[in-house]
């Protein structure tokens, strides 16, 4: 079965650890290995499949086991079953189980090479660009954040670096510079690169979050720009363990709700128009 380039790239890292470690004990090289590996790491693991249901059974999302455990402690929700850990909400959440889009269960497992060990986040749009989106782009969105190795993720890092620095070079915003600093190239390369794909003004909307933000323009011009990311990732990485429903022209569904009421506001609410009904 064809690797693709990651392959090629993860084996030379490899290669070049052992000639790095060549000559030390074999202990001592294998301890040095996993610290190295293990400093890249995630503590426990990330998807726990705990599951959380509106009260006519029907599945929210799933969750962490500490998520789930704070609903049951303050009488939010009643248990249904421990393996897995599935606890039902005692009241209807603020959106209606029918519009919420559930994520596929996922493994904790690397997209890349599959590897179950040494595990950590990676974010398939940079986080610095990301917090410069409109915030429909930011709310509860899970389908940009994977999982990868540690030997994925040295080969990740230096290639997201590489095209960081050829996009702000190619958009004007580099200057003399010559590395990318997140700070101050974040903003200013995602107001230029949706100006190059929209015009002026959609760049300058969508950075400062104005109403202009919500215009057909402007999100087919944020799409585009998080596609051509996702595109990046899969070309150069040729992963071959993304989740179910993952997709480089995925749409996030957006809440245009407000967001103020908590978990608690909520039920009691609930529970009042209950009385009065």
């Amino acid at each position: 079965e064809q690797v693709g380039q990651s392959g090629r790239r993860i084996a030379v890292s490899i290669e070049m650890a052992d000639l790095r470690n060549a000559g030390q004990p074999t202990d001592e090289k294998q301890r040095r290995t996993e610290a190295r590996l293990q400093s890249f790491a995630v503590r426990s693991e990330v998807y726990e499949q705990c599951r959380l249901e509106a009260p006519d059974g029907t599945l929210l999302c799933y969750c962490a086991e500490r998520k789930a455990r704070w609903y049951l402690a303050h009488g939010l929700a009643s248990l249904r079953s421990e393996d897995p850990l599935t606890a039902r909400l005692n009241f209807a959440p603020r959106v209606r189980a029918a519009e919420i889009e559930v994520p596929a269960e996922r493994a904790n497992v690397c997209v890349v090479c599959g590897n179950r060990r040494h595990l950590s986040r990676h974010h398939v749009i940079p986080r610095e660009y990301m917090k410069h989106l409109p915030a429909r782009y930011k709310s509860h969105n899970v389908h940009d954040c994977l999982l990868v190795c540690s030997l994925c993720r040295q080969v990740v890092d230096r290639l997201y670096y590489s095209r960081r620095v050829e996009l702000a070079r190619s958009l004007g915003v580099l200057g003399g510079c010559h590395h990318v600093s997140d700070g101050l190239h974040g903003e200013q390369v995602v107001r230029a690169a949706l100006q190059k794909c929209a015009g002026d003004d959609v760049g300058q909307q969508c950075v400062q979050g104005s109403a202009g933000a919500n215009d057909a323009s402007s999100l087919e011009a944020v799409q585009n720009f998080m596609s051509n990311w996702r595109r990046y990732f899969a070309d150069e990485l040729r992963p071959l363990y993304l989740p179910d429903g993952w997709s480089v022209d995925y749409r996030h569904q957006y809440d245009e709700r407000p967001q103020h009421q908590n978990a608690k506001q909520e039920y009691k609410h609930s529970t009042t128009d209950d009385i009065s009904m």
